[in-house]
């Protein structure tokens, strides 16, 4: 009886620290034309443009310093414009004609 109580406690704060881990992600919703910025968190994101093959191109800044990835990367993912490096997610949602703009969202956690 002893150890489903230390079980259930257990459950209980795992619960907590999952609810609580969750609620430090950044989400930030984005439109950006060629060359514009959005920063979440301490990071930047640029949009670059479309590349040859039509999937939309950022590069990922830490505020404040370098450069930390180029999206899309090498090999390409599986899925087109759903990029992750580390705790930064990039997901493309629209793609205006010719790439003149691109919407989407940005979660860092």
């Amino acid at each position: 009886m002893r150890s489903a109580h230390l079980v259930i406690a257990l459950i209980g704060v795992g619960c907590v620290l999952l609810a609580v881990g969750i609620g430090f992600a950044e989400q930030s919703n984005f439109t950006l034309a060629p060359q514009q910025s959005v920063a979440v968190g301490h990071y930047t994101v640029t949009y670059v443009g479309l590349t040859n093959g039509g999937w939309p191109a950022y590069t990922l800044y830490l505020q404040g310093g370098g450069r930390l990835a180029a999206f899309p990367p090498n090999p390409l993912p599986a899925t087109c414009c759903d990029y992750l490096f580390q705790n930064v997610s990039i997901t493309t949602t629209a793609i205006a004609p010719g790439g003149a703009t691109v919407a989407g969202v940005i979660t860092v956690r």
